[in-house]
């Protein structure tokens, strides 16, 4: 931090505040202070990356994109797509679309960590899908979070253990979905996780 505030003076950088603080206690108030249009850039803490993404998605104001340095098993989780879908790669892609821009290998680090990086950008981001759905972003997780409840189940297992509905009725949920009694949740796209917790909401 002393080394950066230093560049920042030498340069005679004005457009940066250097705020020393764990990025998650930082106040709603913070974030509304950067505008309606702000862009989230960062070399994070690998182990802060879901609760991160998590925060800023929960802001009032979306970010206009998200570029973030991640390590490199966790880059490929948050860019798959069906039938290697995972509960993070699809709670991003419900507000963005991800792309994988570049790896970095550990190599090119000192001191050399003991995995690869990457960069991951999220563009496009916004809340469209679940006005366009009719869904509050509580109730599609809660949907989202019961499908991966048993990533190598049947959805209706896991909906069932998750959800506490009967199979039966989950069956018939599945086929107004168009989607197969043996599916799982890996081999759903984020369409398809929409449209599951659009009719499962007026389900009866």
């Amino acid at each position: 931090v002393n080394l950066l505030r230093k560049n920042i003076i030498a340069r005679k950088t004005k457009n940066i505040a250097v705020i020393e603080q764990d990025i998650l206690s930082l106040p709603l108030s913070f974030w509304r202070n950067l505008g309606k249009k702000f862009i989230a850039v960062g070399n994070i803490p690998y182990y802060l990356t879901g609760k991160l993404f998590r925060k800023i998605f929960e802001l009032p104001q979306l970010p206009d994109r998200i570029v973030f340095m991640v390590q490199h098993e966790v880059a490929k989780r948050i860019v798959a797509l069906k039938p290697q879908a995972n509960l993070l790669g699809s709670s991003i892609q419900a507000y963005g679309e991800p792309r994988l821009v570049k790896v970095i290998k550990k190599g090119n680090f000192w001191p050399k960590p003991k995995v690869d990086s990457a960069i991951i950008l999220v563009k496009h981001i916004s809340r469209e899908r679940f006005r366009k759905m009719g869904l509050s972003e509580e109730y599609f997780f809660k949907v989202l979070k019961a499908s991966f409840l048993h990533k190598r189940k049947i959805l209706v297992n896991s909906l069932a253990k998750g959800l506490g509905w009967e199979k039966t009725k989950l069956a018939e949920l599945l086929k107004k979905a168009h989607l197969p009694f043996s599916s799982r949740a890996q081999e759903l796209n984020i369409e398809e996780f929409f449209r599951l917790a659009h009719l499962a909401k007026g389900f009866k």
